[in-house]
Formats: C-alpha cells, sequence, structure tokens
C-alpha cells in the first residue's frame, strides 16, 4: 500500500510540472507578442518624425493613418487568398488576430493544405536536337548530276553510273561533302559526329558509303581498318555489303562482311594476315558487321587492331540504343583503350592530344548515326557520347517548315524535332476494318481487286505468318506465288526466297518486323500490316519499303473493330491526316467463302503432319516432300497445287545448325588462347630465371 501512495503522489508531481511548463511557454509567447507590438509604435513614431522633417522641405506628408489603412487591407486581400486556397470560411475576429500573432511570430498553420496535381513538365531538348538542318523530303527533285561531282573521282562515279545512279537525293547532295569536309582539318581538331533522320529510301546508305570510299582513296597509304558500319540485322548487312562491293569496284580499297552465318576461321583469314617479322596487319579496308560477331573478334582473333578507326557508322541508330543487352560499343571503347569516353569531349589542347595515336591519327572515330525514325530522347543519345553533333532532318511538307521557322524564332520553345516520322510524299497510306476471323479471305479479296502483284505483308509473330502464308497460297493456287520469310527457315532458303522476291519470281512476302529493316527492293506496289504494329516506330519502318527513291507506293493495315482507338492514337501521335479507309470487297469474299472454308481445313491438317515430322526425324532422311504426304491424306478435290518453300518436308527437317558450329569453334579458339598464355608466362620466366 506504501508503494502504491508513493506512485500516486509522483504522478501528481509530474501532473503539476507538466501544467507549470505549459503555462511558462504561454508567458513566452505573450511577452514576444508584447515586445513585437512596441517595435511597432516605435516605427510609427518614426514615421511621425520622418513626415514632420518632409514638412519643413514643403513637401506633403504621408498620414500615419493612411498606412495604417494600406496595411490592413493587404491583410485582408491575404485572407481572402487564404481562404479560396484552403477552401475555409471566415473564421471569427478573435481567432484572426491569434493567427495574424502567429504568422508575425513566424509561426506555420498545420493543417487545411489543398494539394494540387502537378502539370506536365514540357521537354527542353538540347540545342542542337531543336535546331536541326531540315532537308526536302520530296524525291522527284532532281539534284546534281553524279559527272559534276568534284569531289570524287572517276572511277567511283562510273561506279555509281553502272549502279544506275545519275542524280543525288536531296539527304546525299547534303551529307556526302559535309563528311569530306570535316576530315580536313587538321589536328587537335576533331571531327563533329552526325546525326541523319530522313525518309526511309531516300538514300541514306550512299550518303555515307560513297564519301568513306573517296576518303580511302585519297588518304591510302596502307590497308587499315579505316571504317566500321554497324547494322542489327544480318538481312541488312548483307545488302550494305552488296553496295560497299559495287563501289570499290576497280578500287584499290576492300571491305569485309563478318556475320555469325559464315565460318569465324575463314573470316580470320580475310582479316589478317601475318608477316615475316611475326607481326600482324589488315587485308581490309571497310568492315561491315553485326554487334555479336564484332565482340567475338575483338575477343579471339589475334592481331585484329581498330585503333586506326576514322569512321564509326551506326544505321537504324534508333534500334542499336533499344538494344540493352547488346554492349558492342563498350567493348569498342575497351579495345582503342578509352577508359572515359567523358573526358575525350573536353577541349582542352592536353585532353585531344592525349587521344592522339603514334601515327597522329585519332582512337576516337567520327561517328555517323542513320536512321527513319531517330530517337529523340536525350538519355538515349548519351549512350554513345556524341561530341558537338549536328542533326539532319527532313520535312514532310511546307506546314512543318513554317513551323519550325517560327520555332526557332522564339529560342525558349523547345520542344520535338522536325523530321521524327516523316514518310515519302509517293506514298498513299489506306486502313481496313475487318473482324478477326475475316482477316486472310478480306486480305485476299483486297489483293485480288487491286491487281497487286508484288507485295510485302507483316505480321507480328512467326506462327501468323507460318499459317497466313500457306492459306494465301491455297486460295491463289497458280495464279500468284507466296512465300513465307522467317525465323523458322533455314538461312540458304531464306536467301533464295528474297532473291527469288527481288528478281520477280515470287509475287508476296509473308513476314515478320526483322525483315522491315532497311531491306531495299525495288517497286514494290503494296505494303499490307496484317497485324496493326505494336509502335509507331514499327509502322514506319513497315510502309517504307515501298514507295522508295521516287515511286509510288501504297500501303494498308487490318483493323479490328477493337482497335480503332489505338489505331487512331497511333496516327496522331505522327501528326498524319492523310490516311484514309479502304473498305473490304465483300462480294469477293462472299464468292471465295467456300474456299476459305476448304483452306482452313487443309491448314489443320498440314500442321499435324508437320508437328508430327518434326517430332519423329531429326535428321534429312525420308524422300517424300510435306507436299505428297497431304496428298495422299486430302481428298483428290481438295488437293493442293501449290505450298510455300517452308512447308516442304525437306526444309522443316533442316535447321540451322551455325550456332552449334560456333559454340566448338568458340571453345576451340578459348582452349588455344589458353594454351598460347601458358606459353607466352613460361617464356616470362625463363627469361628471369636467366
Amino acid at each position: 500500500m506504501d508503494l502504491f501512495v508513493i506512485n500516486r503522489y509522483d504522478e501528481s508531481k509530474t501532473e503539476g510540472n507538466s501544467k507549470s511548463r505549459e503555462e511558462k511557454i504561454l508567458e513566452k509567447l505573450q511577452r514576444r507578442i508584447e515586445e513585437k507590438k512596441k517595435q511597432k509604435q516605435l516605427d510609427q513614431s518614426i514615421n511621425k518624425n520622418d513626415s514632420i522633417k518632409i514638412e519643413s522641405m514643403d513637401i506633403e506628408p504621408v498620414k500615419s493613418d493612411e498606412m495604417v489603412k494600406k496595411k490592413k487591407k493587404k491583410n485582408k486581400v491575404k485572407k481572402e487568398q487564404l481562404e479560396v486556397e484552403f477552401k475555409k470560411e471566415p473564421v471569427d475576429t478573435e481567432t484572426n488576430e491569434k493567427t495574424e500573432e502567429l504568422e508575425e511570430m513566424s509561426y506555420t498553420i498545420l493543417g487545411g493544405q489543398k494539394f494540387v496535381e502537378p502539370q506536365p513538365i514540357e521537354m527542353i531538348l538540347p540545342y542542337w536536337l531543336a535546331n536541326p538542318e531540315i532537308i526536302s523530303s520530296d524525291l522527284s527533285i532532281k539534284g546534281t548530276e553524279v559527272a559534276e561531282l568534284k569531289y570524287i573521282c572517276e572511277t567511283l562515279q562510273k561506279n555509281l553510273k553502272n549502279m544506275k545512279i545519275k542524280n543525288l537525293f536531296p539527304v546525299q547532295e547534303k551529307i556526302m561533302p559535309n563528311i569530306l569536309n570535316a576530315h580536313k582539318k587538321p589536328i587537335p581538331f576533331r571531327p563533329k559526329d552526325i546525326c541523319v533522320s530522313a525518309v526511309t529510301g531516300s538514300g541514306k546508305t550512299l550518303s555515307y558509303s560513297v564519301p568513306i570510299v573517296q576518303y580511302i582513296v585519297d588518304n591510302k597509304t596502307e590497308s587499315r581498318v579505316t571504317a566500321l558500319i554497324m547494322l542489327p540485322v544480318f538481312e541488312l548487312a548483307t545488302q550494305v555489303a552488296s553496295v560497299f562491293d559495287k563501289l570499290c569496284n576497280n578500287l584499290k580499297v576492300r571491305c569485309l562482311l563478318l556475320t555469325k552465318h559464315r565460318d569465324f576461321a575463314a573470316e580470320q583469314k580475310a582479316l589478317i594476315e601475318k608477316t615475316i617479322d611475326g607481326e600482324f596487319s589488315s587485308k581490309v579496308d571497310i568492315i561491315i558487321s553485326t554487334g555479336g560477331r564484332l565482340v567475338e573478334h575483338l575477343f579471339y582473333t589475334e592481331g585484329f587492331n581498330l585503333k586506326s578507326l576514322k569512321f564509326l557508322v551506326i544505321d537504324e541508330a534508333d534500334h542499336a540504343m533499344s538494344q540493352v543487352h547488346n554492349d558492342w560499343y563498350h567493348h569498342l571503347l575497351q579495345h582503342l583503350g578509352i577508359i572515359n569516353e567523358l573526358q575525350s569531349n573536353r577541349l582542352s589542347y592536353r585532353d585531344l592530344m592525349s587521344l592522339v595515336n603514334d601515327d597522329g591519327s585519332y582512337r576516337l572515330p567520327q561517328k555517323l548515326l542513320f536512321s527513319a525514325t531517330l530517337s529523340q530522347d536525350p538519355e538515349k543519345m548519351s549512350t554513345f557520347n556524341l561530341f558537338q553533333p549536328k542533326l539532319f532532318t527532313t520535312a514532310d511538307n511546307k506546314e512543318d517548315l513554317i513551323k519550325y521557322q517560327e520555332r526557332k524564332q522564339e529560342e525558349d520553345q523547345r520542344g520535338q524535332f522536325i523530321g521524327k516520322y516523316t514518310t515519302p510524299a509517293e506514298l498513299k497510306e489506306f486502313f481496313t476494318i475487318t473482324e478477326y476471323k475475316l482477316k486472310p479471305i478480306t486480305l485476299y479479296a483486297l489483293i485480288k481487286k487491286h491487281n497487286w502483284s508484288r507485295f510485302l505483308c507483316f505480321t507480328n509473330t512467326v506462327e501468323t505468318s507460318h499459317r497466313l502464308s500457306f492459306i494465301l497460297q491455297t486460295l491463289f493456287g497458280k495464279d500468284l506465288v507466296i512465300e513465307e520469310l522467317s525465323s523458322l527457315l533455314p538461312l540458304k532458303i531464306r536467301q533464295k526466297v528474297l532473291h527469288r522476291f527481288s528478281n520477280g519470281d515470287v509475287n508476296g512476302l509473308i513476314c515478320s518486323d526483322a525483315l522491315a529493316r532497311g531491306i531495299d527492293v525495288a517497286k514494290i506496289d503494296c505494303v499490307i500490316s496484317y497485324d496493326v504494329p505494336k509502335h509507331l516506330k514499327i509502322y514506319i519502318h513497315r510502309i517504307g519499303r515501298t514507295a522508295r527513291a521516287g515511286h509510288e507506293g501504297t500501303s494498308v493495315t487490318l483493323i479490328a473493330p477493337d482497335q480503332i482507338n489505338f489505331f487512331d492514337k497511333l496516327i496522331k501521335t505522327a501528326n498524319k491526316k492523310s490516311v484514309q479507309e479502304m473498305k473490304p470487297e465483300r462480294e469477293i469474299e462472299e464468292l471465295n467463302a467456300l474456299n476459305f472454308a476448304n483452306a482452313q481445313k487443309k491448314l489443320r491438317k498440314a500442321l499435324e503432319v508437320e508437328t508430327n515430322e518434326r517430332s519423329k526425324v531429326k535428321s534429312k532422311s525420308g524422300g517424300f516432300s510435306l507436299f505428297e504426304k497431304l496428298q495422299k491424306q486430302v481428298k483428290p478435290a481438295e488437293t493442293i497445287e501449290m505450298v510455300p518453300e517452308s512447308w516442304k518436308h525437306e526444309n522443316i527437317h533442316e535447321t540451322p545448325t551455325n550456332g552449334k558450329i560456333m559454340k566448338k569453334e568458340m571453345k576451340n579458339l578459348s582452349k588455344k588462347k589458353l594454351k598460347r598464355n601458358k606459353g607466352k608466362q613460361a617464356d616470362k620466366s625463363k627469361e628471369v630465371l636467366n
């Protein structure tokens, strides 16, 4: 009981102390309020004295009452603003006086805040992105003739004429002399990097290939790797390599294509030769490569040297920026001996001279970025650490040019640059609304109605292109030849199909978006998007396969009813107003409804046979083709007259083996490299002992 009484006594004591503390805090606050009131009275008296002095100088004095009124008005305005912001009803006069006193004492009043949603921040681009050099997108305008170009040698002019190029396009006329002039300045001046966002089919490949070849012709003393052209896809790399081969005809300039689809040891022999002194020398001046293959040669090819590189061309640059896993650029910088590339962008003489090799060449080459849909995201562009870059872009029409000129006058407004999603002026864009189940027959009816004998059809998945090629071929029969081009086919058959299509032996190709990147096939009548593209960049690259080099072309996109809103947003982001509706041909669809139903039945049976064949045998055994097996299973009235290459028996069994061969080669090379390193270490240890 005594302990309980003691505890109660302590609690009452602490409560009394807490009350006394609160009273002390209130007394302090009152003292401060009284002190501030006294200071106000002193200020007012000082103002009165000032007014008396002003009277002696024959100037009308300002009354203290007027000053008080002005202050009261200001306080009222503040109160009204607070009531609007916090949405409160007017408080009593007593509470107002207390709030005024607290505000004067610089105490913040908690509670009652209104949280406003932040407004979207407008994007402000760097100056070089917001102020590009505009190039015309009208490819019908004839530029200067090839024979009149003074900065190109005669043999190169003849090679261009043999390629049936008589006049330059606007992009080529602007960029070719710019690249050559940038390398005429002596050290320590460094050539500025160039970015080009131009319309598909405007001649971007020639705009960088011609000046590179001409520079090597003018400055070559011995064979060194002077230019490296990086491409994302094998098909595009072969196309660019064929352009360089034609340009280098009868010139002492050698180029080589590096891809995973070739023998690694054969590429090593074509790249480097070993002299009698035991040193390595390059056989090649220009290298066209994909990212993965370049990294393999940097690690496993002895004597491979890129330190004399003058040009680094990144074609389809937006694709390279999006490939985070592709770190070929990082390995290239390590090979060049540059730890921090940001130091190279400084303008100090010491930093610049530290990047100069013994032969007087820079370790860092000039970067040339090309794409039809170049990214305007500064963060993505910073991956390549561009040096004082200059942007060239094309404009669709006169309205864009007027807007650009108006925006250029207002320096503060730096939004999107012009020419991000430009398309050729000769292209006509359409869309057709149909149901998912009727898509194949709608596509067949459109091709039949408009007599498209040379077309490309893009799908979002490989499975869709595989099935669609079978259905279209069964519907057309002998009237048209339809083929599939996808990763399901081995490389040899893909090259064969693409060659037949370019020659005119194949009428239609059903393919995935891998082909949409930069493939140049002449005179395509129409490009059809069987599936709506997931992004605007994919749409631009698809429709860019037609209306190339000044020729007319058509693009059609098949849309389901629930995809209309998505497609509208896709088109609005590109500021396109010319996309029109092409109505489906219902009469042709109704006449061929029975044939379409039979084609679907044949497809089901063909898929069953295909899965069984792939599960049974992995080798190339079996003399009968899939076509013949299908003829035995199906009735004579339902026989298939033709079948695409991808559905033939030998192509089902043939699978690409380059990956397995590459793994074996890489293992052998790594073993050889380990043996060499062990041998070198043993030699060093012997020298130390001696």
